[in-house]
C-alpha cells in the first residue's frame, strides 16, 4: 500500500510490544475521517512538530529546519492496539484501514 506505511519489524527482533500502532500517510486525514466514520479510534500523538512547538520558542528553529520531523508531524497517526481487543475488532480495524488504504 504506497499510500500507507507500518511500523518495521526487524529480522533480528525476537519480542514486540506496541504502546501505540503509529501509521504513516500523506493522506492522513482521509484515514483520520474514515477511521472515526467507521468508529474506530485513532489519535494524532504530536500533530506539531517538537522544534516548532510554543515551549522550544526560545530556541528560535524554523519550520523547515527539521524536514523529517515536520513531515512526521503531518503524516501519523495511531490506531487501537490493547490487550483486550478480541480478533474480531482486530479484524475491523484491519479491514477498515485497508479499505482506506485503496480507496483512489
Amino acid at each position: 500500500m504506497p499510500n500507507l506505511r507500518v511500523p518495521v519489524i526487524r529480522d533480528y527482533s525476537t519480542f514486540h510490544i506496541f504502546n501505540q500502532y503509529t501509521l504513516a500517510s500523506p493522506r492522513r486525514d482521509r484515514f483520520v475521517e474514515g477511521l472515526n466514520r467507521a468508529g474506530i479510534g485513532n489519535c494524532i500523538y504530536y500533530p506539531v512538530p517538537f522544534h516548532q512547538q510554543k515551549c522550544f520558542a526560545y530556541l528560535d528553529y524554523a519550520s523547515d529546519d527539521f524536514p523529517v520531523s515536520s513531515q512526521a508531524a503531518a503524516e501519523v497517526f495511531s490506531i487501537p492496539i490493547y490487550p483486550e481487543m478480541t480478533p474480531s475488532e482486530q479484524q475491523e480495524v484491519i479491514t477498515t484501514v485497508r479499505g482506506l488504504a485503496t480507496e483512489p
